[in-house]
């Protein structure tokens, strides 16, 4: 613990003496996710001025062009950056729920879908949350499942029926949907 205080206090005044010089891009990001960092910025030379100083501080490793990030694939092309949460989706309709050669709908929802929250008969719980705590990581990638994961995600405490065929609906539309992703 000592050690991590230690590590968190040097890191920290070195990295504000670092950034304390007057950047002048658009736009510079410097994030720390818990063994890493990960930086941003539109100003290649900026990025190596930084890297320079940080390299002079600490024993760090460029890594290059990130390809996956929390499980999220990046690929770098000429029209922008694409995240894509394919193999995410693939492996979840596969593994977690056996969907795999599911009939696959143009759409998330059904026409003038209203639900009550005590409509019908319970299900399981377990099986419902883990769908919709599946499906709202898959958002990420793909904003057409954000309506329908938050409307479903209302009844996590007591689920029917009718919100778990709702659950495989969106499934079933994932199951057609799961090549797409963001660019940016």
């Amino acid at each position: 613990q000592r050690i991590s205080l230690q590590f968190r206090k040097k890191t920290k005044c070195t990295i504000a003496n670092i950034f304390s010089a007057n950047y002048h891009s658009d736009f510079f990001d410097f994030d720390f996710f818990g063994s890493f960092w990960v930086r941003r910025a539109t100003n290649l030379d900026e990025i190596d001025c930084v890297k320079s100083k940080l390299v002079a501080s600490f024993d760090i490793k460029d890594l290059g062009n990130i390809h996956y990030f929390l499980g999220i694939k990046v690929i770098h092309n000429p029209e922008g950056i694409l995240l894509s949460q394919q193999h995410y989706a693939s492996s979840m309709l596969d593994f977690k729920f056996g969907m795999t050669k599911c009939k696959s709908v143009s759409t998330p929802l059904g026409r003038n879908v209203k639900f009550c929250p005590d409509s019908g008969m319970a299900c399981n719980p377990k099986r419902f949350r883990l769908i919709v705590g599946s499906l709202i990581y898959l958002t990420i990638t793909q904003s057409d499942l954000s309506y329908p994961v938050k409307l479903i995600s209302q009844f996590m405490a007591h689920p029917t029926l009718e919100h778990l065929q709702c659950t495989h609906r969106i499934l079933r539309y994932v199951s057609g949907t799961k090549d797409r992703g963001l660019l940016y």
